[in-house]
């Protein structure tokens, strides 16, 4: 089961990967990484929605931005 985040978020992994200049794919993985794992009692297709909806929400066009600013890190969240 898959879904996808819109089209701004791959926009904006894109230019903050071109501003820290990660060039490479092994560069773009290194930089990944995961939060916690939280139990649910949803279904996982309802589940995957909630997290799509609240990721959507959470990240506005301006939390992008800055997070673009500081080349892919999140230091205002």
């Amino acid at each position: 089961m898959t879904a996808a985040l819109s089209d701004r978020f791959q926009a904006a992994v894109d230019q903050a990967a071109m501003r820290s200049q990660t060039t490479t794919e092994d560069d773009y993985l290194e930089e990944w990484n995961a939060s916690d794992w939280n139990e649910s009692n949803q279904e996982a297709e309802a589940l995957m929605i909630t997290l799509v909806d609240k990721i959507e929400s959470d990240y506005s066009d301006e939390v992008l931005k800055t997070l673009i600013a500081n080349n892919g890190y999140n230091q205002r969240l």
